[in-house]
């Protein structure tokens, strides 16, 4: 499962998250069917992601300046693992708890952020040397009744409470969970509401079910601080997380 929310204004953003979910996803599956370790895959895979955008900078001037957050998970038998950089949340809702799994690269995390600068990235793939990586390769192991929600940073109009009753409400299709988050985002009526990406896998009693996915896109914010996603970046999302999850099924 890989999704990257871009930066950059919508231009940049979606040329961003595009080159970085294909580079990321091609890399890992070729790394992969050499029988190389996930750990080294999903580190070279998202080394391959960021020079890849550095070459596409140099190539177009007006693409200077993008970025992208990027949130890959690896599920199979033995758990999950997984490899992220910017603010998009990896959540785990077990029974009442939302557990935030991979760290948030904004200044939404440090105390005493002000709500004005918290969307400011302390970390994103630029291009550039990558200032923080957050990874967990010792698998944490999906329980019956699990559900794993990646997002864009959009997801966070709704309080947590919100999105774990809204999932437990749809479970255990990953499918209806997707659109019921996205629904409610929707509802919510947010102005200048950022773009919401929503990728779900639920772990039921009869085994782990397909990621589903769904997105809204709306007027976005156009601050270079703020993360900025395209259509065209879910589209890519949702492939990369069908080819790792067939992987992770033959692996």
């Amino acid at each position: 499962m890989v999704l990257a929310d871009g930066m950059g204004g919508h231009e940049g953003g979606a040329v961003a998250s595009k080159i970085v979910v294909d580079a990321f996803t091609a890399a890992f599956i070729s790394r992969r069917k050499q029988q190389i370790g996930l750990q080294e895959c999903l580190e070279a895979s998202l080394n391959a992601a960021n020079l890849l955008l550095a070459d596409a900078q140099s190539d177009n001037v007006h693409l200077s300046g993008m970025g992208t957050t990027l949130v890959a998970v690896h599920l199979s038998e033995t758990g999950l693992i997984w490899i992220s950089v910017g603010d998009s949340p990896l959540w785990l809702l077990r029974g009442s708890q939302m557990l935030r799994l991979n760290d948030d690269h904004s200044l939404r995390a440090v105390a005493g952020a002000s709500s004005k600068n918290a969307n400011m990235l302390q970390s994103a793939l630029t291009g550039q040397p990558i200032p923080l990586i957050d990874t967990q390769f010792e698998p944490v192991s999906m329980q019956p009744n699990d559900v794993l929600i990646l997002s864009s940073d959009g997801l966070l109009t709704l309080p947590e409470k919100t999105i774990a009753n809204v999932a437990a409400k749809h479970f255990p299709s990953s499918q209806a969970i997707a659109d019921a988050l996205v629904g409610a985002v929707t509802k919510k009526g947010r102005n200048n509401q950022d773009n919401c990406t929503v990728v779900v896998a639920t772990q039921p009693q009869s085994g782990l079910a397909l990621p589903g996915m769904t997105w809204l896109w709306r007027r976005a914010r156009l601050q270079t601080v703020l993360v900025i996603g395209g259509l065209i970046a879910v589209a890519g999302a949702l492939a990369a997380g069908f080819y790792l999850w067939l992987i992770g099924q033959n692996s």
